[in-house]
């Protein structure tokens, strides 16, 4: 059962956070996301001392609207083990998978029989339990209409989309994002009550 209807695979599962169900690491009491602004770059610090910054991924590869998400989660902690986990995908400094179970729309424009583009994210088969290709397929549109072989997905991570059928060209998908943990805060509210609200701001894409 999914938020979206029935038989929707929408927000169907429980996130997964660096491998792990939430079951297994705590319990999201809620969970916002939104798309950067474009001119809302991300500060990547590296062991070198020197920093990177990145912002949307865009060129000739890239969809008609780029997209970067930053969510934003508080969280139950519902044993020391979920403590641990948490704290250790943020301790690693470094970018871990984040598996939501929301699903993104791409659009390319004006694409050609052999065009090659990249998705903004990798897609989540086989990164998550229970999420393959077989259970949450993608639904690819030509010209607004469903048409399942008018594109595939190929490559690292499924990340590759060729065109085999000229127009314009969709494509709905479950991806993965590839994010950092940033700013841990802890709140305590009663008997095994602690609270962690954090944010998930994603890199960009590594296809």
């Amino acid at each position: 059962m999914g938020y979206l209807g029935w038989d929707s695979r929408y927000l169907s599962s429980v996130p997964h956070l660096d491998g792990v169900e939430w079951t297994e690491q705590g319990h999201p009491l809620s969970m916002t996301w939104r798309e950067t602004e474009e001119d809302e770059p991300f500060l990547i610090q590296t062991a070198s001392g020197e920093s990177v910054v990145q912002s949307v991924f865009s060129g000739v590869a890239s969809s008609d609207k780029p997209t970067r998400i930053i969510f934003d989660l508080p969280f139950q902690l519902i044993n020391e083990d979920s403590f641990r986990r948490l704290k250790m995908a943020a301790a690693k400094g470094a970018v871990v998978n984040f598996v939501p179970h929301i699903w993104e729309m791409e659009h390319f424009s004006d694409a050609g029989i052999g065009d090659i583009y990249s998705l903004c994210h990798p897609v989540a088969w086989t990164v998550a339990a229970g999420v393959s290709s077989g259970t949450h397929p993608a639904v690819f549109y030509k010209d607004g209409v469903i048409d399942t072989d008018c594109a595939s997905l190929g490559g690292t991570l499924s990340q590759t989309l060729t065109v085999a059928e000229a127009g314009d060209i969709a494509v709905w998908y479950i991806p993965v994002f590839k994010v950092m943990v940033k700013g841990l805060q802890f709140e305590f509210q009663d008997v095994n009550g602690v609270t962690c609200s954090f944010s998930l701001e994603e890199v960009r894409r590594y296809a």
